[in-house]
């Protein structure tokens, strides 16, 4: 459609919205007018522009009163464009930077679109199914950060009263039946130490409620009465006891109340999700991706709409906010930056959680995490770079399901084979275990090493390991191992305590290093002790030195290699001479002067 008019339209919640007629050549003088959410108003305003043929509508989003405006002129044959907001206030500073007015920005968005095209994209209207979805959507997203915000107003009344009480109940996000009956009838510490652990059993099963697997919550919660009782008792004996427990029963009660309305609320939403979701997803295509469920599927459904109104990958990436910035000057391009942030909040979070399920469920991100793991990075920062694959991985699921393939999410190994989805949860979980795993699986917390300012569990480091390092580990004797680098944290340790023992006598992080083993688990044990001993008190600093020197010396005879001479009891316990200019510090002291 050829261009011959330009509308920009400032939105109001609240009155009137402006609109600015600019014509295409930009040689007449723009027309300003007052424009009301009627229809009389917009043909009154098409009319004044010419006619809606040939007409381009520029708005932005703004609440929910683009809508109406959006679908009516879209209607009418207008082009309805949508502006981006951070854009459009810089453009806005660009044509008077120290005006600011409704008339300025609707003349702004008005010449957006010939200054900046790229940045002016088609404003998409929703069919009816899919606003329907949006908006159900919408509000379960709202009541949920209600019941959040309920739950947490709960927990700190309690603090008042029951300060240990809190912890008990745990983070809240279940108030489940059988924790509302006990906040309502034992919530007084003096009644919960009448009845005890097995008059709040009786209360509960007279409730009809199950009492099997209880007993430890219980008796959390008879000792959090008592810690509150130690207090409250004799202050309430003396007469000045400035809390009053009906008061709190009363506020108790009130929020257990918003809570179940808010629950049963939510119950209900999420009941005509799942059928708006069935009508636009029949074969619930969505639901094959890692971490898409019964709340993430939907959302996503309703929001994207139809891929192919996205122009390729990348703007359906930026549609979430989960593209990185970029910054570029010269010869030189910073890496790494962070993501822009300027898309669908919503589907932004949502997809945060999905990528976090993801990469425990597929191969290839599991191995993609467990490399960014070990080299360093953050937890968030990986999620975010998972969340990133994934949606390019939506978007091909999408364009095949517009193209007629409704195969879904498919499933691959690091060697490119494709798995069966419960075959790739299988098979990633055994490979890429979890910490929490590995703890439940060996009865304990599983030995951890430094590596850059992140604690990697082992087990996880020693299947992430390089082939070549596998080939070259101690259980292989056909070739040499290498030798580790010393951290910087050794050195600068080795460098104290050099400066701290008599020249000539090697010290404990020098002997241990000198006699470590190839391993890299030996040698970080090693280096972690010989560390810890030079930052401790003296008398265990010695101990723990003549310990790892004996450990790396007795592990150094057994594999046939020479040890370093090592430090007698009489030398350790000997105070160390201070060095002078020339012995040991190279510095010269403080207060002399060159002669």
């Amino acid at each position: 459609m050829t261009v011959r008019v330009s509308i920009g339209l400032d939105l109001a919640r609240r009155g009137s919205h402006q609109a600015v007629i600019v014509t295409n050549d930009g040689c007449a003088q723009p027309q300003a007018r007052k424009v009301q959410s009627a229809a009389q108003s917009l043909d009154a305003l098409l009319r004044a522009a010419g006619g809606p043929q040939g007409c381009r509508v520029v708005l932005e989003p703004c609440g929910l009163v683009w809508v109406s405006l959006a679908a009516y002129l879209a209607h009418r044959g207008c082009q309805v464009i949508s502006a981006d907001t951070r854009s459009a206030h810089q453009f806005r500073k660009f044509i008077k930077r120290t005006v600011k007015s409704d008339r300025l920005d609707a003349e702004a968005l008005a010449r957006m679109p010939a200054a900046n095209p790229e940045r002016s994209r088609p404003l998409h209207v929703p069919s009816v199914e899919h606003f329907r979805l949006q908006r159900l959507v919408r509000l379960r997203a709202q009541l949920v950060k209600d019941r959040c915000r309920e739950v947490r107003r709960l927990l700190a009344t309690l603090e008042a009263y029951v300060p240990a009480l809190p912890a008990v109940l745990g983070s809240g996000e279940k108030v489940t039946a059988l924790k509302a009956l006990l906040l309502r009838r034992f919530l007084h510490p003096q009644r919960v130490l009448d009845a005890g652990v097995q008059g709040m059993q009786q209360a509960i099963a007279e409730a009809g409620l199950d009492v099997e697997g209880i007993t430890s919550l219980l008796q959390r919660w008879y000792g959090a009465a008592q810690h509150a009782w130690s207090i409250w008792g004799p202050l309430d004996a003396a007469g000045c006891c400035p809390v009053d427990f009906s008061v709190a029963q009363m506020q108790v009660e009130l929020h257990l109340e918003r809570i179940g309305e808010l629950d049963h609320h939510i119950a209900e939403l999420e009941r005509h999700i799942a059928q708006a979701y069935r009508k636009l997803d029949p074969k619930r295509v969505l639901e094959t991706l890692p971490g898409f469920g019964p709340t993430i599927a939907p959302a996503v459904r309703a929001f994207i709409g139809d891929v192919r109104r996205f122009r390729n990958i990348k703007a359906f990436v930026s549609y979430f906010g989960i593209a990185p910035r970029k910054s570029q000057s010269g010869k030189s391009e910073r890496s790494g930056q962070r993501i822009s942030k300027a898309g669908n909040r919503l589907l932004r979070q949502y997809l945060f959680v999905a990528a976090d399920v993801a990469r425990r469920v597929d191969m290839q991100l599991a191995a993609y995490y467990q490399r960014r793991r070990a080299a360093g990075w953050h937890h968030n920062k990986i999620i975010v770079a998972i969340a990133n694959k994934l949606a390019r991985r939506l978007y091909a699921v999408l364009k095949r399901e517009a193209e007629g393939d409704s195969s879904g999410y498919r499933f691959y190994d690091e060697q490119g084979a494709q798995l069966d989805p419960k075959q790739s949860a299988r098979r990633t979980r055994s490979r890429y275990p979890s910490v929490r795993a590995v703890q439940q699986q060996h009865g304990r917390a599983p030995k951890a090493t430094t590596r850059g300012s992140l604690q990697t569990p082992q087990c996880l480091i020693r299947s992430a390991r390089p082939a070549s390092i596998i080939a070259n580990s101690p259980a292989d004797t056909s070739s040499p191992a290498p030798r580790q680098p010393r951290s910087s944290a050794t050195s600068h340790a080795s460098t104290a305590a050099g400066r701290s023992s008599a020249p000539g006598q090697p010290t404990a992080t020098s002997s241990a290093a000198a006699g470590s083993s190839p391993s890299p688990q030996r040698s970080t044990a090693a280096r972690a002790t010989a560390t810890s001993s030079t930052s401790s008190s003296p008398n265990s600093a010695r101990g723990q030195c003549t310990a790892a020197t004996s450990a790396a010396t007795g592990a150094n005879s057994a594999r046939g290699q020479p040890t370093a001479p090592t430090r007698s009891s009489q030398q350790l316990a000997a105070p160390p001479p201070v060095p002078t200019a020339h012995e040991g510090n190279p510095r010269r002291p403080r207060g002399a002067h060159s002669s």
